[in-house]
């Protein structure tokens, strides 16, 4: 055979023909009446052949529906080259209210609508396969309103009129990509009124254009701080705004988004955010502690043996993994006059001020002199101390010390002793005091008997007779009476505890009162280890690991800044345990980073999550990952389709539209190999002719 003539054949064989191609081409997820059985989803035939598409399957992300033709006059299941097909529900009333073409062939799913429940108003991804199971098309969309539906026009995804059944068309803007940037110096800023930011507005490229600017300053749970007025200016090359703003101590997010006139290709670095905070003191380098004020002296400026003095002392804490406090007095030799008073500090670069009560031993056997005695306070490698003068002895409490035995009425016949009550309580925790009662009287007696916390006129364990107890105490006899309080919320320091017993209904209720210390509960000290968001073909997810190093806490809740599907999600934690959560994004196109805040009565830690920009663009199946940066202590979804066709709007709203590829670069990889071995076989051919 020559040679010309073989190349000819193996041309005629091996260059593949032009295929029939089905495409996505149009959406009408949410039509005005908001029905299911007005939504329709276009198809179209882009190739030189007719296609039979039987027992093809469309489908959405939890459900798959089986194409059908011919129940509506249609021509059954065949598109034509360049032609068009409807896909509705089988009680669709899309013909009656669409101008579709009569032309376009009249496909249905098998139920009432399209995929679980109907098209997602508020996006999802659609998926085209072929009877053997192989995906032709896949398309996500994002919301869309106003009865408009999603075009495929000139390479790209388009917001516009309808066009059931017929081309599209999308009048297209000129083309941009202009970025913004939220400013600010430094993230923790130690007085409110040096607190500055600017807003960067750049052209990267296109014609310059009018740019609305729009900014806000919000806190942590996303409410609205400081709002300012959009300002429009036409910006050339770039632009800079810098703002005053006078605000109170606390932790604020800084965002800025930006609209043009044109079609900003690139609606990813159309909006940044930054977190600052604003403390009430300035920030030092370093911990310490300091004592500011002794309470309870007399006007000399003196205490005495058994006393209970209160002691106002500032706290700052940095990033010290340090965290006891404790204040005691001594004489200059180091012997403790004193029991010691602790506290707690968990939360870095904060501030505390405190009062600790701090009872003075009563001296009772004259052990020490009167002298000049050490106020000695230490914690975060750090201590501070203050000389008082302490003489005189409390002789009451030599005599009873916090023990009352018995109290004698109506000539020692009803008597009460206390038997147990601790010196100190914890916040949120309870606890427990016993009380004796003898009933000696030649009658029965019928006893209320309740307990509560108190300082001055407020009572602190809820209700003043919350735990009253009813008791029938026989003539003769004695009755242990057991009481359980709880004081879910007070500032640390020397409180009252009152039992009152009324005997008979009397009016006059007969009282025990003592002392006690109310300590802080153990800490609530929940971090965020790491964070980061991987993206797959299923979607983009936030991983987030969080220990606790704390007590157990029970709902803690993980926010986020509108990011999450849902908001808050809330998980327990153990003492010491460790948890990892994965949590699923929405679909935001416009931001490059989201903030996660841990909150559990406040905020335990929150961190900056960088996020994973669009860039997918080959047809492998890959995953990208995100890098974290901490704030303090320490959504951009992106599906794994085939290519990225579109990312603007008519309506200047975000989206990104993805288009599937697979057969385009399958039927282009099957050309290049086909005239490779035309040409290999022509060659040698040739060389032996020769």
């Amino acid at each position: 055979m020559h040679w010309k003539t073989l190349l000819f054949t193996l041309i005629l064989i091996l260059v593949p023909t032009a295929k029939a191609q089905i495409l996505i081409n149009e959406i009408m997820a949410d039509p005005i009446d908001g029905t299911h059985l007005n939504e329709w989803i276009e198809l179209y035939n882009n190739g030189t052949e007719t296609i039979n598409i039987s027992g093809w399957i469309i489908g959405d992300n939890s459900n798959n529906d089986t194409l059908s033709g011919g129940f509506y006059n249609g021509e059954g299941t065949l598109i034509p080259a360049m032609g068009y097909a409807i896909v509705t529900g089988s009680e669709t009333r899309v013909y009656n209210n669409f101008n579709c073409s009569r032309q376009a062939i009249k496909l249905y799913v098998e139920d009432d609508s399209i995929g679980s429940s109907g098209l997602n108003n508020d996006g999802e991804i659609i998926n085209l396969y072929n009877s053997s199971g192989e995906l032709i098309d896949i398309v996500t969309y994002n919301a869309i309103t106003g009865g408009k539906s999603w075009l495929f026009y000139n390479g790209s995804w388009w917001k516009g009129n309808t066009s059931c059944g017929y081309e599209n068309y999308a009048e297209l803007p000129n083309e941009c990509d202009y970025s913004v940037n939220a400013i600010t110096n430094q993230t923790v800023y130690s007085d409110g009124d040096n607190f500055e930011f600017s807003i960067y507005v750049q052209n990267i490229y296109g014609e310059k254009t009018n740019v609305t600017i729009t900014k806000k300053i919000t806190n942590l749970y996303g409410e609205t701080v400081k709002n300012y007025d959009n300002i429009t200016h036409e910006i050339t090359s770039h632009a800079t705004y810098s703002y005053t703003p006078n605000l109170d101590p606390g932790s604020y997010v800084l965002t800025s988004t930006i609209t043009t006139n044109c079609t900003d290709t690139n609606l990813a670095n159309n909006q940044d955010s930054e977190l600052f905070i604003i403390q009430d003191q300035p920030r030092s380098n370093e911990s310490y502690v300091k004592i500011e004020t002794i309470y309870d002296l007399g006007s000399d400026d003196k205490a005495k043996f058994g006393q209970t003095i209160r002691v106002k002392i500032n706290i700052y804490k940095t990033n010290t993994t340090k965290y006891s406090i404790t204040m005691w007095m001594q004489d200059s030799d180091g012997n403790r006059i004193s029991k010691e008073s602790k506290t707690n500090t968990y939360t870095e670069y904060t501030n505390y001020t405190l009062t600790l009560p701090l009872q003075i031993n009563p001296n009772c056997e004259s052990t020490y002199p009167n002298k000049e005695y050490i106020l000695e306070l230490e914690g975060l490698d750090s201590q501070d101390t203050r000389s008082i003068m302490v003489e005189g002895i409390t002789e009451e409490l030599c005599e009873k010390v916090y023990v009352q035995k018995s109290t004698t009425l109506a000539q020692k016949s009803f008597t009460y002793e206390l038997l147990y009550l601790p010196e100190k309580i914890k916040e949120g925790e309870k606890f427990g005091s016993k009380l004796k009662i003898t009933n000696n009287e030649d009658n029965n007696a019928t006893v209320d008997v309740s307990s509560y916390v108190y300082r001055g006129s407020k009572a602190y364990s809820g209700d003043r007779e919350e735990n009253k107890k009813t008791y029938e105490i026989r003539s003769k006899s004695t009755k242990t009476v057991e009481l359980t309080n709880k004081v879910e919320e007070a500032v640390q320091g020397l409180y009252n505890y009152k039992i009152k017993i009324i005997k008979n209904k009397q009016k006059t209720p007969y009282e025990i009162t003592r002392e006690l210390i109310i300590e802080p509960a153990e800490g609530i000290d929940a971090k965020i280890t790491s964070a980061n968001t991987i993206t797959t073909k299923e979607g983009t997810n936030l991983t987030i690991k969080i220990k606790n190093f704390g007590k157990e806490i029970k709902e803690l809740k993980i926010m986020t800044d509108t990011l999450l599907e849902n908001k808050t999600t809330t998980i327990d934690l153990k003492k010491n345990e460790e948890k990892q959560l994965t949590l699923k994004l929405k679909q935001e196109k416009t931001r490059n980073a989201a903030f996660i805040i841990l909150y559990k009565d406040k905020v335990l830690d929150y961190k900056k999550v960088e996020l994973a920009a669009n860039t997918k663009t080959d047809n492998s199946t890959t995953k990208e990952e995100t890098k974290t940066t901490q704030t303090l202590s320490g959504k951009q979804d992106n599906e794994d389709l085939n290519s990225i066709t579109g990312m603007t709007t008519l309506s200047k709203e975000p989206t990104i539209i993805y288009e599937s590829t697979t057969n385009k670069a399958k039927n282009t990889a099957m050309t290049i190999v086909a005239i490779l071995s035309a040409a290999t076989l022509v060659f040698i051919m040739w060389k032996k002719e020769l």
